[in-house]
């Protein structure tokens, strides 16, 4: 489902007309799918199943978040937002960076090849690095309710 997802984000992304956040979202959709691709081709399922639990955690608050921003339900949208934000927080930028260092430093599954490792973790620290600064972004618009 989540392949599917990223696959979805990718062809809207070349199809649609181009945002602001184009570039983001096609580097993070485009690593998603290479992550995706690379565990099941060498057949590591408990890294790709860490990773989807990991990175889909926070989506559907981060969705229930969007709706209520249509709405005129300002105080529950920036609850459940700060919500959203700490739950991005956890699963994202503290979650993933562990899963990332035990990819890189523990004892790798032994069907994976020795020179994949680093692009895996590289690839994973991108997507650290695209979450820190989606939470940054996050505090931005945090601010405006407090």
């Amino acid at each position: 489902i989540t392949f599917g997802y990223h696959c979805q984000g990718v062809v809207s992304l070349l199809v649609t007309a181009h945002k602001c956040d184009f570039i983001e979202m096609g580097l993070h959709h485009g690593i998603c799918l290479i992550l995706y691709i690379g565990c099941y081709l060498l057949n590591i399922c408990e890294l790709s199943a860490e990773f989807g639990w990991m990175h889909d955690l926070a989506d559907v608050p981060l969705a229930l978040t969007k709706v209520l921003a249509e709405t005129r339900f300002s105080t529950a949208t920036g609850s459940l937002f700060f919500f959203t934000t700490l739950l991005w927080t956890y699963t994202r930028c503290m979650a993933m960076p562990v899963i990332t260092w035990q990819c890189l430093f523990d004892t790798p599954n032994p069907g994976w090849h020795a020179l994949l490792v680093p692009f895996f973790c590289f690839y994973m620290c991108c997507l650290v690095m695209l979450h820190f600064y989606w939470l940054s972004m996050f505090i931005k618009m945090l601010s405006k309710y407090i």
